[in-house]
């Protein structure tokens, strides 16, 4: 039973789960049912009977084969964090003056704002800015997340708050969580981190030294606008500066330098195809790619508009941006091209989310999970990204499909596995496929992992003598798999 006190950071923590990177149900259920362990644990942290743990490294892809490097949390520091950021959530506010204004994650009243709206109404500023002034500049900060001084957040994070005790915890967090590196301390895909992350550049918001006569910011996203061309390279320089000062620097494959603001970003693209982006832009997209797909309106496009997804299958080489336009934009028509469509669908490992979203939308769940096995089967490389999305596939609308057990067992045990990709099969509650044998080889090994304390909430569907001899013994090495154990066997 969640206590008042805890409903709003509970529902905090469940509502984003479904929008980060990795999610794992045993978020949910350790926010739901542990909460107040949880906080005990925490509270002995505060009296420094306590530290928190070295966190698993997970990767994420990005566009182009690149990767996100970033720390999955387990349940105590996950709950600090969101708790912390939920604290002090009055003091994360929007910047909006005539000359500057600044989107990104905040709260309004106890629910925190979909990102994707922010997104949307800092695109629509932009289109606005760009009928106003003669010229435009865009830039943003090369792997933001992944270079932040761990000191300077801390110092940031001390100005901030109220209580000397919770910025003195939150540096030790920072610290701890990445066993003492100065930088990559910070999480991503999560929305206290999104706000952190947003909050942290406000020091270049409030600078006075910048001319441009208009200023947009979203996250590490900024747009300047001037009529002077001169201006915009002047204050170019300046950015750089300001960002030099914390170590941080543009990313220079993504700087357009000052230019004519008029169509500048759709110099031959074909009008279809900016419809559809248009289109795309509208329903998910949110900061550095992190889609909010669990929220689409729904779509309906014209003939025009479905020739032309139907033109791109035909292609033999289809780039990234149309190979996300078919696979949001196609799941009403999946039967029109799905054979193609499914081959694009693993083809770019950044589009996983996307895949998963696509492949639910199909009726013919057998052709789907015969689909997905056979490219695993292939013995390609598949990335930690792709294996998890497909493991959610099989427990989210695969797993009453004949082809699902040799699936989950070529998942579980494919050469690319991670202890992330394993830990979303061993979660699931399910006694058939082997799953519980799975389980009970993680219990019994002594781990401390996210995959054993996925295997422990696994077990729930089993019955209660052997959930019961299995976590007896799973209890004993970590303060973690108590809590975890203890919850599970008292339910």
């Amino acid at each position: 039973m969640v206590s008042n006190d805890n409903a709003g950071l509970v529902n905090f923590i469940v509502d984003d789960l479904k929008r980060t990177l990795f999610p794992l149900n045993l978020t949910a259920f350790m926010a739901q049912y542990a909460h107040k362990e949880l906080q005990e644990y925490i509270d002995n942290i505060y009296a420094r009977t306590g530290n928190f743990h070295s966190q698993t490294t997970v990767y994420a892809d990005k566009p182009n084969r690149t990767l996100r490097r970033t720390l999955k949390l387990d349940p105590i520091a996950e709950w600090y964090i969101y708790s912390i950021i939920y604290k002090y959530k009055d003091k994360f506010q929007e910047i909006n003056t005539e000359r500057v204004s600044v989107y990104g994650y905040k709260f309004k009243s106890v629910s925190p704002v979909p990102g994707r709206d922010s997104y949307r109404n800092f695109k629509n500023e932009f289109y606005s800015c760009r009928e106003k002034f003669k010229y435009s500049m865009e830039l943003d900060i090369a792997n933001y997340f992944n270079t932040i001084y761990h000191h300077d957040l801390q110092h940031w994070f001390a100005r901030l708050a109220d209580d000397d005790q919770d910025a003195k915890v939150f540096g030790q967090f920072l610290r701890e969580i990445n066993t003492g590196r100065s930088i990559d301390c910070l999480p991503q895909g999560i929305y206290p981190a999104k706000m952190i992350g947003n909050s942290y550049l406000q020091y270049i918001d409030y600078n006075g030294s910048l001319r441009s006569k208009r200023y947009l910011r979203f996250m590490d996203d900024f747009i300047l606008f001037d009529n002077d061309e001169s201006v915009l390279y002047e204050d170019l320089y300046k950015l750089q500066t300001l960002l030099g000062n914390k170590s941080l620097s543009i990313n220079e494959g993504k700087l357009k330098l000052p230019s004519k603001a008029d169509n500048a970003n759709y110099k031959d693209i074909d009008e279809i195809k900016i419809s559809l982006l248009n289109v795309r832009e509208q329903l998910l997209q949110d900061y550095d790619g992190i889609q909010d797909e669990d929220e689409m309106d729904s779509v309906i496009l014209n003939k025009e508009q479905k020739d032309f997804l139907l033109g791109i299958l035909k292609n033999d080489n289809i780039d990234e941006e149309d190979a996300e336009l078919v696979l949001v934009l196609m799941r009403d028509s999946w039967n029109d091209g799905f054979d193609k469509i499914s081959n694009i669908a693993f083809d770019y490992p950044n589009l996983a989310k996307s895949s998963y979203k696509f492949f639910e939308s199909v009726e013919d769940r057998e052709t789907v999970a015969k689909t997905i096995l056979q490219r695993v089967l292939k013995g390609e490389h598949l990335t930690e990204y792709q294996l998890f999305w497909m493991a959610k596939m099989c427990e989210d609308f695969l797993l009453e499909t004949a082809s699902v057990g040799e699936l989950l067992y070529a998942l579980y045990e494919h050469r690319s596995a991670t202890t992330i990709s394993q830990a979303k099969i061993l979660e699931i509650q399910d006694t058939r496929y082997g799953l519980p044998e799975m389980r009970e080889t993680i219990l019994r090994d002594g781990s401390s992992t996210w995959a054993s304390w996925c295997a422990a909430f696994g077990s729930k569907s089993e019955v209660k003598a052997r959930i019961n001899h299995h976590l007896k013994y799973f209890q004993n090495p970590s303060i973690m798999n108590n809590i975890v154990g203890k919850v599970i066997s008292n339910l």
